[in-house]
């Protein structure tokens, strides 16, 4: 045991209560910060990396997912090694770049039957024509009437025309 006590003896620690720990401080950079970084990685030599600093006590770790993601974008693999304060990248292949998302198919509207364009992202839980600001458009103000009163699309249309 005396042993093993001496050989971790450079190792501190003490009991501190949880309100005491100090709260992780991600960095928030948006998208295009890391594909220009990604984009100056693909300039450099095979066997140059880039180094990043980080102040102000901000947590490196929380960057390997947004330059993973920059880079497929970019169409380039990279490695990603943290130590302390900074990361160091560096391309290691190519690959296949990932376009955006494929537009959605358009929905139905369980009303009037027209397409619904639906936006690039969200909207999944729409079955009938958006309104405009504010105002609710007709298809949603029947759409509501079916549910409420319990009776068929061409009744509610027909009723709510009266």
């Amino acid at each position: 045991m005396r042993n093993l006590a001496r050989k971790h003896s450079d190792l501190k620690t003490r009991l501190i209560k949880r309100a005491q720990i100090p709260a992780a401080r991600p960095l928030h950079l948006d998208k295009g910060h890391w594909d220009s970084v990604v984009h100056r990685l693909g300039k450099a030599a095979k066997d140059e990396t880039l180094e990043l600093f980080f102040s102000g006590g901000r947590s490196p770790s929380s960057i390997k997912s947004s330059l993973h993601k920059a880079a497929v974008r970019a169409g380039k693999r990279v490695a990603i090694l943290i130590r302390d304060s900074k990361a160091y990248a560096w391309i290691t292949g190519d690959r296949d770049p990932k376009g955006s998302p494929p537009s959605r198919e358009p929905l139905q509207c369980k009303v009037c039957g027209d397409p619904i364009i639906r936006p690039k992202f969200g909207g999944s839980r729409q079955s009938v024509h958006a309104g405009e600001g504010n105002k609710k458009s007709e298809c949603q103000k029947t759409w509501r009437y079916v549910r409420e009163h319990g009776v068929t699309v061409a009744e509610a249309i027909t009723r709510r025309r009266r």
